[in-house]
């Protein structure tokens, strides 16, 4: 592989600089940690594999050699993913390296520093699906809400005047409220069903997706819903590996 250059906050640096920094290391490392790190920087172990994870690393995760180690060990792993699937562009970037099929990222590894200046390093995976079923449940779910919301009652009373009131500014928070759902509605009705171009978009990313997770050797159990932030129509599954985040993000369509 050639020599990966250092970019910016946390250096991501050859596999020659990292061995030596390591070796140098050895005498304060038992030789199952050593003999793992090694094995990461070799490429032969995914950092993200939870199988190959044992108790004893938690005494050196925080270490700048752990980090470097396993920040090179992703970047240099969807370098070499990158050159061995023709239809995935690399896009190498400060501090962040995307995959992506056509327009759509499929993978992208975040490194940097946060505002503690702690090493911040996030995975997100991408997908998107048509889910019929999902679909007629937010249907039922919106239709709900906007009719919960039409039996609310006032609690500052009936609007009797022009002038701004509490019972005005409560009429007016309700309808913004019913109005955003019945957009939601529209949007989600109007939506069509996939066209023959389209599903092979849908298959393509699926394939992608579940490529990814198995080459980076990332366990499918273990996984929690991050919080959705309104949008009914993404879900995030997220857990951490090694210090790094890592997101499967679906997009429903």
């Amino acid at each position: 592989m050639n020599e990966i250059n250092a970019t910016n906050n946390i250096d991501i640096l050859s596999s020659n600089v990292l061995a030596l920094r390591l070796y140098e290391k050895r005498n304060e490392l038992s030789e199952k940690v050593y003999n793992y790190l090694k094995r990461l920087i070799n490429l032969e172990e995914s950092a993200l594999d939870e199988n190959a994870i044992f108790s004893e690393l938690k005494e050196v995760s925080s270490s700048d050699l752990f980090v470097n180690i396993v920040t090179y060990n992703i970047y240099a792993l969807a370098f070499e993913y990158s050159k061995t699937h023709a239809d995935i562009y690399l896009d190498d970037q400060i501090n962040n390296v995307k995959l992506k099929v056509d327009n759509n990222r499929v993978f992208e590894f975040y490194y940097d520093k946060g505002y503690d200046q702690l090493p911040s390093r996030e995975v997100n995976l991408f997908k998107k699906v048509y889910d019929p079923e999902y679909n007629e449940m937010l249907d039922e779910m919106l239709t709900k809400q906007i009719e919960e919301e039409y039996k609310k009652v006032n609690p500052y009373g009936e609007v009797h005047t022009s002038y701004r009131s509490s019972s005005s500014d409560w009429q007016y928070q309700r309808q913004l409220k019913i109005d955003k759902l019945n957009k939601e509605l529209k949007d989600l009705r109007d939506h069509d069903i996939p066209n023959d171009e389209e599903k092979k978009e849908l298959e393509t990313l699926e394939i992608f997706n579940q490529s990814l997770i198995d080459y980076f050797k990332i366990k499918e159990e273990g996984f929690e819903e991050a919080k959705s932030y309104g949008d009914l129509k993404r879900k995030t599954l997220t857990k951490k590996v090694n210090n790094v985040k890592v997101f499967n993000n679906i997009r429903y369509i």
